[in-house]
């Protein structure tokens, strides 16, 4: 278990280590960057894919849309 950003870290420092399973919690509190950091340390592995979950409450805490500039593109 670890943060998005401790996820990074922990990419530099054994880049051969990877997870099988990547959950992001109150990910739309999260910026866009930070929640692609944990992904460093999926599986490359075909025969063993990392299986992946962005979730959170929106009754809770509504999103931050931090980049609108992304979602304005053609």
């Amino acid at each position: 278990m670890a943060t998005c950003a401790t996820s990074g870290w922990i990419y530099e420092c054994y880049p051969s280590f990877t997870v099988d399973l990547i959950i992001v919690d109150e990910a739309a509190q999260a910026t866009e960057a930070e929640t692609f950091i944990p992904f460093l340390l999926a599986n490359k592995d075909d025969d063993n894919p990392t299986l992946s979950m962005l979730c959170g409450d929106e009754k809770q805490l509504g999103p931050n849309l931090r980049y609108y500039e992304l979602f304005c593109v053609n």
